[in-house]
């Protein structure tokens, strides 16, 4: 079960109403999952009338849900490797070299996303391996 009283800490809600914020919401038995769901509306109908602290609750439930969706990324794209591991290895005992261009490019843009997301790199950079970002690289290349 979630830590209501820390989780607001990080909201950015000041100490006293901390601890009144988190027992509404132990009365009303919500759960970490249910952060996705927190609008200003459902706030106020139990009982947080600041408009402030709701939006302080609604901007920390809005990362959650953003970090969430990466997690949620990054485990598809595991369990897809994983899937097809097995067929690369068939493949591979084949004669046929790799994970098909389709599956590289699935790959790259997966991994492309996620590092926008968490802020890594600029939507309009190329990202080649971990880091690396090849446009600003070349820019002063000149023909010798």
């Amino acid at each position: 079960m979630l830590n209501w009283y820390s989780w607001l800490q990080r909201a950015g809600i000041e100490p006293p109403f901390t601890s009144e914020y988190a027992l509404l919401f132990s009365d009303n038995e919500l759960q970490e999952e249910d952060i996705v769901e927190f609008s200003h509306d459902f706030l106020q109908s139990i009982g947080i009338s600041n408009a402030k602290h709701r939006l302080k609750i609604i901007r920390l439930a809005r990362k959650e849900k953003e970090l969430i969706t990466v997690s949620n990324t990054m485990s598809f794209f595991l369990a897809v490797v994983k899937l097809m591991r097995g067929k690369i290895g068939q493949k591979l005992k084949l004669g046929v070299r790799g994970p098909s261009p389709a599956m590289i490019s699935a790959w790259r843009a997966v991994k492309k996303s996620t590092m926008v997301k968490l802020g890594k790199v600029k939507p309009d950079e190329k990202v080649i391996g971990d880091n690396f970002r090849w446009d600003s690289m070349f820019d002063k290349l000149e023909p010798t």
